[in-house]
């Protein structure tokens, strides 16, 4: 349960973040559009670029887990395992990296991508 609440709050703090990151982008967002990029393209460009980001977090946070484990056992008093061989644990992780990535770079790409160019304001 507080697991899921930090994990909730992380998710909501890595979107935020990347909302802010994409308007400091927006420069970059008008270069291209002058130089003949599609609207698709830019729409494409920020969720993908957020769930790289995601994935990668996510296997470097099972990663840094699975080394910590045996150190952390002994402080709390318990035997935790990492999941290896659970069915269920490499799709939970993909599926977790497209939703987060995908919740964190569809609102800057549509707002970014419907942007009027520098050109079509002269």
């Amino acid at each position: 349960m507080h697991a899921g609440f930090i994990l909730l709050i992380a998710c909501i703090n890595f979107i935020n973040l990347s909302t802010v990151k994409s308007a400091s982008r927006a420069r970059e967002v008008e270069l291209r559009k002058v130089l003949g990029s599609y609207r698709r393209s830019l729409m494409m460009q920020f969720p993908a670029e957020s769930m790289l980001y995601s994935l990668l977090s996510i296997v470097l946070g099972v990663l840094m887990a699975w080394l910590l484990l045996p150190f952390f056992n002994p402080l709390a008093g318990k035997q935790l395992v990492f999941p290896w061989t659970s069915v269920w644990l490499f799709p939970a992780i993909l599926l977790s990296a497209i939703r987060v990535g995908l919740l964190a770079g569809v609102y800057p790409a549509a707002y970014l991508s419907g942007m009027s160019s520098m050109r079509s304001k002269r």
